[in-house]
């Protein structure tokens, strides 16, 4: 009983074997097949994207595609594998067991032209299959990838123009603060005789010349890339507003009609060389800083460190700003001069300084708008476009005004027509006419080596024509007057 227990038990245990080895076994094809199933995929993928470059080279052929004709529409490719050998795999037991292989293995990719989004099963064959019929010239009807979102970075015509006018008033207003104090501090000392050849806007000439080089030379182009607008408001705004040009002719024309030709001469000769010497001290000055920002870049490089972004492109963001930012200041100054004109009634020397900032903003948006002639040449055949022409009319307008002015202050004689006549010229006539944007002009005509006489005639040709109108303006009423009453 025991020996049959016992056999029993040893055939219990066969079994038990044998059901283990059925099992282990079967765990075994399991895992073989999951392990073939893998590699079935794998060469299901592999298959796939061969066809897939074969449908590619057949669309080629064809020189047509189904992409959507409008943007919106979607291009769709489809394909599937006509056949495919069933593979066998080798398993534990030496046998060989098939796999059942799949009658169809879709692909489908889809790329949207429009709005919609790209859906592909595989990225890389999309971008393969665009290159592709790009190199071999097949025409697309629509881009194949949707285009990244971006903005135009304008605003419309008009508020482009009403920001504009906005950034020149806001610092064509402070250009007239920063004149009246050189003037105030300076220019008063060196000015103490009518007669002689130093005159009262000589510093503020040479400052607005000097920053001329920074501003409107040598970082123009990275101030316009963070602000066009601002470029413009800081070079034609503030800049040609600290400097004028009316202001030191009419002082020459005062001197030659006294009859001191020779310093009416040196006063033109030093006002210019001092006024262009500026600007060259500018431009070195402000290239060595820019040679220094590249320097310390080139060190945060060399360490691994991010190089420093010192202007991001203009966008349309930041010109909404601009545009109420600068229009609230503006019109914040502006009302404020007017304000301080009527009730500031203590000090004349103040209300000549409010009232110019009343006027400036008119004179800095003709300068603006005149400067639009500068390369039209003249006549039809636009003849001589090497010259400023609008820089020239309107230092030549301001000259023949200003003159024009000083003969109504002498006539009238009286405080309240005194102060405007300040008023205007400090404001008005300052901010129209510019020596900055002047000497700017004769630097770069002096850069272009084979044709720099250009300079020297345009140089003769500004201050020949302002003294020249100027010296009518001023001196054909004076001498009217005097013979009617002799």
């Amino acid at each position: 009983m025991q020996g049959g227990s016992t056999s029993a038990g040893g055939g219990g245990a066969t079994a038990a074997a044998d059901d283990d080895d059925d099992t282990n076994s079967k765990q075994g094809i399991n895992l073989d097949e999951r392990s073939a199933s893998s590699r079935h995929d794998r060469a299901s993928r592999s298959l796939s994207l061969g066809e897939r470059r074969e449908s590619n080279r057949l669309g080629e052929r064809q020189g047509s595609s189904s992409l959507g004709a409008s943007g919106g529409g979607v291009g769709r490719l489809a394909s599937s594998l006509s056949s495919n050998p069933t593979p066998a795999v080798l398993v534990r037991d030496g046998s060989r067991r098939s796999l059942p292989s799949p009658a169809v293995v879709p692909f489908r990719f889809e790329i949207s032209t429009g709005s919609g989004s790209s859906s592909a099963s595989d990225h890389s064959g999309e971008e393969d299959f665009t290159r592709s019929l790009s190199q071999r010239g097949v025409p697309l009807s629509a881009p194949l990838a949707p285009p990244a979102e971006t903005t135009s970075g304008k605003l419309s015509i008009y508020l482009e123009y009403v920001s504009a006018l906005a950034h020149l008033a806001t610092f064509g207003i402070f250009g007239v603060f920063i004149r009246y104090g050189l003037e105030r501090l300076i220019g008063i000392h060196l000015a103490d005789s009518n007669n002689g050849p130093l005159f009262i806007d000589l510093p503020a000439n040479m400052v607005g010349s000097f920053f001329m080089g920074w501003v409107g030379v040598v970082f123009k182009k990275d101030i316009a890339t963070f602000s066009e607008l601002l470029a413009i408001g800081l070079s034609t705004g503030l800049m040609g507003s600290i400097t004028t040009y009316a202001g030191w002719s009419q002082q020459m024309v005062v001197i030659i009609t006294n009859g001191y030709w020779l310093r009416a001469l040196f006063g033109l000769l030093l006002g210019l060389e001092i006024a262009q010497m500026s600007l060259v001290l500018g431009i070195d000055s402000a290239k060595l800083l820019n040679w220094s920002i590249a320097c310390i870049q080139q060190g945060r490089a060399n360490r691994g460190l991010d190089t420093l972004q010192w202007a991001s492109p203009d966008n349309l963001w930041r010109r909404k700003f601009g545009l109420v930012f600068f229009l609230c200041v503006s019109s914040s100054l502006w009302v404020s001069a007017i304000v301080l004109t009527i009730i500031d009634t203590t000090s004349i020397g103040r209300r000549r300084l409010w009232l110019a900032c009343v006027v400036a903003p008119p004179g800095v948006w003709a300068r603006w708008l005149l400067a639009r002639l500068n390369g039209q040449g003249i006549g039809s055949k636009h003849y001589f476009k090497w010259i400023p022409l609008g820089t020239l009319l309107t230092n030549m307008i301001a000259c023949t005004l200003e003159a024009i002015l000083t003969v109504i202050q002498i006539a009238v004689q009286q405080t309240d027509a005194a102060l405007l006549v300040q008023g205007l010229q400090l404001g008005l006539l300052g901010c129209m006419s510019t020596v900055s944007t002047f000497v700017a002009e004769l630097y770069l005509l002096h850069l272009i080596a084979n044709k720099r006489w250009r300079a020297y005639a345009y140089a003769f040709i500004m201050l020949i024509c302002c003294f020249a109108v100027g010296v009518i303006a001023y001196t054909i009423p004076v001498l009217t007057r005097y013979s009617s009453q002799g």
